[in-house]
């Protein structure tokens, strides 16, 4: 049996007349498909700059505007610097293929949700496969290359991984808003449960003294209905 609105071929300009399961599906599939293009522009980008980074700032750096530099740096350690000892490199491939998969993972599910999750998801997912294969082909460790801050003062030295990391986590604000008030409005549709009170019919308990009086009661009308009846026999016969 052929689902409602079923059609043999459904032409690109008919998506909209798709039944709701085969839509949700396409969702899906095109969300998968968004996710891994802008994963993969990410990372190659951001890998051809730190190359070109390489190449040209090896000896000295470039000074763009005030505070703002071009300078070859390398990073051994977690984010933002952190290190975590003899074990940062392993704890960084771990966690960082672990939020790989996860973005991947929950990637459909978002995107039925919020059509902004595949770009936020593939944003993150980008910036950390390229720090990861950063981190694996060069010796010292993750290249980072755009630096910001006084010469006197402290200096945060980026690559442009970083740059759509943030953005992702940016965009993921307003996906959470997004699944927050889809929540509440869930919420706000189902149906409220009805209580109907359902009397009881309780018989009233008498007491023990009503209860003998009942019971003398009927034993004298039985009493009398017989002698009755045993007078009309008497009265018959005579």
């Amino acid at each position: 049996m052929r689902p409602p609105g079923f059609r043999r071929n459904w032409p690109a300009r008919d998506r909209w007349h798709l039944p709701l399961g085969s839509s949700l599906v396409l969702v899906r599939q095109n969300s998968v498909a968004r996710f891994a293009t802008v994963a993969v522009w990410t990372a190659a980008v951001d890998l051809i700059t730190k190359q070109i980074a390489l190449t040209e700032l090896q000896d000295h750096g470039v000074r763009v505007a005030d505070g703002i530099r071009l300078t070859l740096a390398h990073n051994n350690a977690s984010a933002f610097g952190i290190w975590l000892g003899p074990l940062t490199w392993h704890i960084n491939f771990v966690l960082t293929l672990a939020a790989v998969v996860l973005a991947g993972m929950v990637c459909r599910h978002l995107a039925a949700i919020d059509r902004r999750a595949p770009m936020m998801l593939g944003l993150i997912a980008g910036a950390a496969i390229g720090n990861l294969s950063s981190m694996i082909l060069t010796p010292g460790g993750v290249v980072d290359f755009i630096s910001i801050g006084s010469r006197s003062g402290p200096r945060l030295i980026f690559n442009l991984a970083d740059v759509a990391a943030y953005a992702g986590v940016a965009l993921s604000i307003g996906t959470a808003l997004t699944i927050s008030r889809s929540i509440k409005e869930q919420r706000g549709r189902q149906i409220p449960e009805l209580h109907i009170p359902i009397p009881l019919m309780v018989e009233p308990v008498q007491s023990g003294w009503n209860t003998s009086r009942s019971r003398r009661s009927a034993a004298v009308s039985h009493a009398r209905s017989v002698g009755e009846r045993r007078e009309s026999e008497k009265n018959a016969r005579t």
